[in-house]
């Protein structure tokens, strides 16, 4: 749930159909209620725009089994709602499946060039994508591509998506690139999915 995302901020925020509502019992569960608290406490000083956006932050830096549970819960209210509000819900389920989709070549080409300049990270990269890449893969990736780190990515995840193909998803890549400390390239690759427009990224991410 990309969380400076136009159409997502058109929802309701409060009450039996609102996005903070829905999550509040997956909040409470996992010890983080306070997230609640502080949004309903915000919702009558900051614009509904930036307190939707905070919200949507907070729950993006969410474990994410969490994170599902809390989507499937917004997707759900947001279903409840009524014929109004399927239109974001609707955009919501699209992220989700074009997320949860093989990765392309669009997709690992433009992963790679954000390693083109890091060394043997791609390596690091490589043995944390589940279903996992053979040693043998990484090592002749790196003898075949002579050490080149854009190549050496470039191949290895395209080994990936063709040993494992429907398993082989952004989701998974997203995930590990986030635990790397390259969150912001996620945005690259949501942008590639046409899940988010060049202004809606903040600056501070492009």
């Amino acid at each position: 749930m990309p969380f400076d995302d136009d159409t997502l901020h058109e929802a309701p925020f409060e009450g039996p159909y609102g996005i903070l509502t829905a999550c509040k019992g997956v909040l409470d569960k996992i010890g983080q209620g306070h997230i609640y608290g502080d949004h309903k406490e915000l919702a009558s000083k900051l614009p509904g725009r930036e307190v939707r956006k905070s919200f949507l932050k907070e729950l993006s830096k969410l474990d994410p089994q969490d994170k599902q549970e809390c989507f499937d819960k917004i997707v759900r209210t947001l279903k409840e709602g009524g014929e109004g509000l399927r239109h974001i819900r609707d955009h919501l389920i699209e992220a989700h499946e074009k997320i949860d989709a093989p990765i392309n070549e669009r997709v690992w080409d433009l992963v790679a060039d954000r390693f083109k300049d890091r060394g043997s990270y791609w390596k690091t990269l490589a043995r944390d994508l589940l279903p996992k890449i053979p040693e043998s893969d990484i090592f002749d990736t790196q003898k075949d591509e002579e050490g080149s780190a854009k190549e050496c990515c470039r191949v290895v995840l395209q080994k990936w998506y063709q040993r494992h193909t429907s398993s082989a998803t952004s989701k998974e890549l997203m995930r590990c690139l986030t635990n790397m400390g390259l969150a912001n390239v996620n945005w690259k690759i949501m942008r590639v999915l046409g899940l988010v427009n060049l202004e809606n990224i903040p600056l501070s991410e492009r």
